[in-house]
């Protein structure tokens, strides 16, 4: 959508805002508001810039830490600074700056499981095969159709 709206900004003096509309398949109030929102996306672009440098300091300080300090902890350290900041949008401004912290390494099982030794016997005998071939479990149920057709509902 973007991109089609800045296509219209440049090239709109010599085609018209409704034509190049028309032609790219979005609404003309909608260019109309994207050309208003222009200096807020510019204020938050340049927020985010500030926000950015804060968290590149912090980074900086805590860099003895080994790297740990990632989102969560960044956001904790920019709140005790007095910095009402949402998780979410240091996440977006780390990835974009490509800021990250240390990922923890996944828990390994400490109990492992012999590969020579015998697997243990059934203690209770349990036998699973079937009787007959075609034979299967059964059952009735009055939500379950029987093998010849119809209910077990009475109607």
């Amino acid at each position: 959508m973007t991109r089609s709206y800045r296509f219209i900004s440049a090239h709109r003096a010599v085609f018209g805002v409704t034509r190049l509309c028309r032609v790219l398949g979005v609404r003309r109030p909608g260019f109309y508001e994207w050309l208003a929102a222009a200096p807020t996306r510019t204020q938050r672009a340049k927020a985010d810039e500030r926000l950015a440098a804060e968290i590149a300091e912090i980074a900086e300080v805590h860099a003895g830490r080994r790297g740990a300090y990632g989102r969560p902890r960044i956001v904790v350290a920019l709140r005790r600074r007095g910095r009402r900041v949402n998780h979410k949008r240091v996440g977006r401004v780390m990835r974009e700056r490509e800021v990250v912290g240390l990922t923890r390494r996944r828990r390994r099982s400490l109990t492992r499981p012999d590969a020579v030794a015998a697997p243990m016997p059934g203690l209770i005998g349990r036998n699973f095969t079937a009787l007959r071939r075609e034979g299967g479990w059964s059952g009735t149920s009055p939500t379950c159709p029987r093998r010849r057709g119809g209910s077990t509902r009475s109607r």
